[in-house]
């Protein structure tokens, strides 16, 4: 009995061992569950609070942006479209940009330089051999009604409306290559002109360039901006050409200098695209109501905003200013970019619009230094005319009492510029996102240079007139 009652006795305490270590096994696993759910509890009631005070910030912003009459979705995008279009020449302009679609036009513009994607991309200068000259000649004269459609409406310097339909990141621009065509219509007759020697018709196609730029100057995209810039871009090339020759007699120059002085600042399509691509991103934070973000985003859409009203509020008075804020911003971008996981949250999806903003403020950069520099060629072409010699130094610019002398490359620095030995005049700028001065030698533009391409629009040079040299 004894034996008995012994063991019954150690079972029991076989069982309560084996109970209290069930229980400790028990306790630890729950204590090993609930730690991590309290953090996550409390991290989840971190982002909550968050996310509201974001939301509540988001608001503020969205209803001083909309207080300012800015758009911020595709239905206020579409009106604040028309307010600042006209609608009057829409209807020239859609038949001629009908008419750059013909197959037969098409066809006819083959071997013809600029038109033809597979011929030569200029008309050489005068004095260079030309191989499709004739073919050429013919294609202007063939389409010269079409031509003097595009000019007469290209002169008027409207912003036209066009028929878009806004839809966020899927609207259509079906008219944006067709300017370009437009375009490059006026730049070829420009540099057949140019090679003519015909004064007149070179400033028409400059004026006609300029105004053509300022056609969609008012869509509130990012790519009608950067296409604005193109064909300004084209402009300038003309004009280049034209001071390189001393094509221009000093009326022509006295005329076109207040459009070049303009160039000197920020495009004015610059701010209506940021204003417009602000609008057409925005719902990629917003619900379907437009007024708050998708939970967790609010901090990614306040992000967003701060970037957008930086580009919104760049000041375009002078070069110095705006490339400041840009290599400001600029590395603060890309240390976002860098940043660890834990403080990109919330920020992620603010990264992919970035780089095409970038891209439209470093074509903003080189378009001013651009037209700083065809200030300055006008000034130098200036004096040569009225001296028969280009001057030894831009200080001598100052007799003209143009204002040209104070012109300068980003840094306040004075351009380079030399008289060569055969007479010809050149000046020089450089490239402010990644040297810090003017360079003491002109930038080496020769085709085995990596960097000639480049280096090729910070050097300007002006030559003698043949019978200035004679």
């Amino acid at each position: 009995m004894w034996e008995s009652l012994g063991a019954a006795m150690v079972d029991d305490e076989q069982i309560q061992a084996t109970r209290r270590r069930h229980g400790c096994a028990w306790l630890s696993g729950l204590c090993l569950l609930a730690v991590p759910l309290l953090i996550v509890g409390l991290w989840i009631a971190w982002l909550l609070a968050s996310d509201s005070t974001a939301q509540e910030k988001l608001q503020t912003q969205l209803a001083a942006i909309r207080k300012a009459g800015h758009p911020t979705d595709s239905r206020s995008l579409q009106k604040y479209y028309e307010q600042h279009t006209d609608s009057s020449d829409t209807p020239a302009w859609l038949r001629v940009l009908a008419a750059l679609d013909n197959p037969e036009l098409q066809r006819s513009w083959s071997d013809v330089p600029l038109m033809d994607g597979f011929a030569d991309d200029r008309v050489p200068l005068p004095g260079q051999p030309w191989a499709s000259e004739r073919s050429t000649r013919e294609f202007l004269a063939r389409w010269r009604d079409l031509y003097q459609q595009i000019l007469e409406l290209a002169l008027k310097g409207k912003a036209v409306r066009f028929p878009i339909v806004f839809a966020s990141s899927s609207t259509l621009l079906p008219h944006s290559q067709q300017l370009r065509t437009a375009a490059r219509f006026l730049l070829l007759d420009g540099q057949l002109a140019l090679r003519d020697g015909d004064a007149i018709r070179v400033e028409q196609a400059i004026r006609g360039l300029w105004g053509a730029a300022g056609i969609n100057s008012q869509d509130p995209l990012l790519v009608s901006h950067m296409i604005s810039l193109a064909i300004d871009g084209m402009a300038l090339e003309l004009l280049r050409d034209a001071l390189q020759t001393g094509l221009l007699p000093a009326e022509r120059l006295r005329e076109l200098l207040p459009e070049i002085e303009r160039g000197t600042q920020l495009s004015p399509s610059f701010r209506v695209a940021m204003i417009g691509e602000r609008a057409t991103n925005l719902p990629a934070w917003l619900g379907a109501q437009g007024d708050r973000s998708l939970p967790g985003q609010a901090g990614d859409a306040l992000h967003y905003l701060e970037i957008m009203q930086q580009m919104i509020d760049a000041p375009g008075e002078d070069v110095e200013a705006f490339v400041w804020a840009f290599l400001q911003h600029q590395p603060a971008s890309d240390q976002s970019q860098r940043a660890s996981w834990w403080s990109r949250l919330g920020t992620g999806q603010v990264q992919w619009p970035i780089p095409a903003m970038q891209g439209a403020i470093r074509a903003d950069i080189y378009r001013m230094i651009q037209y700083r520099l065809a200030a300055v060629a006008c000034g130098v072409r200036l004096y040569q005319q009225q001296h028969t010699d280009f001057p030894s130094q831009l200080a001598q610019l100052a007799e003209l009492r143009l204002g040209m002398e104070h012109m300068s490359a980003p840094g306040n620095q004075p351009f380079g510029y030399r008289v060569t030995p055969a007479g010809h005049a050149q000046l020089w700028s450089f490239n402010p996102l990644w040297q810090t001065s003017v360079p003491a030698e002109p930038p080496d533009t020769s085709p085995g240079n990596v960097h000639g391409p480049e280096n090729h629009r910070w050097l300007w040079q002006l030559e003698l007139p043949t019978a200035a040299v004679d």
